[in-house]
């Protein structure tokens, strides 16, 4: 039970990483069509 309650939290931990990982990649794809759409 103790086990599986701390690869809970492990995952949890993940899930959080990839949403922040995955804002960020976003935010910069977004910066890069701005900067993009700018120069045209």
């Amino acid at each position: 039970m103790n086990n599986f309650e701390k690869e809970k939290e492990k995952m949890k931990g993940m899930v959080a990483l990839g949403w922040l990982s995955g804002a960020t990649v976003l935010e910069v794809i977004m910066l890069l069509a701005y900067l993009i759409w700018q120069t045209k």
